[in-house]
């Protein structure tokens, strides 16, 4: 049996730090699932290995150098830091609505992704910026796109 898939509509938009967002949105009978793609995600971590790199090639200079030791693990560690940071820049959210059950929200990293489902007894109004997007941090014309496609399958 052939299943078939439904086209996602998707439009860009802006985050309040002026990152591109693609909100992806695709309705089937009982179902709405809605994707936010963080699209610079890409340039974002090229830029910061890049940066990532010359740090450390940073270090290694003024290791041969022999400068005060202070200043070569305050460098490291802010190396380290950097590094760290990447592997916590969100590349997307979702939220999928099943009607008379619940809701599923998952946020994806670089390396791992949470997930967490908020059954509808749980639910009292939506705010979608404090709970369902608490990342991405979308403008207003986007967050009101995602109401109007939640807004009657709750409740």
């Amino acid at each position: 049996m052939v299943k078939y898939r439904k086209k996602e509509k998707s439009t860009t938009f802006e985050s309040i730090n002026g990152n591109k967002l693609q909100l992806y949105l695709e309705k089937k009978d009982a179902v709405v699932k809605i994707r936010l793609s963080n699209t610079g995600y890409d340039a974002w971590f090229r830029k910061s290995i890049l940066l990532l790199g010359i740090a450390l090639l940073n270090l290694f200079c003024l290791l041969y150098e022999i400068i005060s030791k202070k200043i070569i693990v305050a460098m490291f560690f802010g190396a380290l830091y950097t590094f760290f940071r990447l592997f916590y820049i969100v590349r997307e959210e979702s939220l999928i609505i099943v009607s008379d059950l619940g809701m599923q929200l998952e946020t994806m990293y670089l390396l791992n992704k949470n997930t967490k489902f908020i059954p509808f007894e749980r639910v009292q109004r939506i705010f979608i910026n404090e709970v369902i997007l608490r990342e991405q941090l979308p403008r207003l014309n986007c967050l009101e796109v995602i109401y109007k496609n939640i807004r009657g399958r709750i409740h």
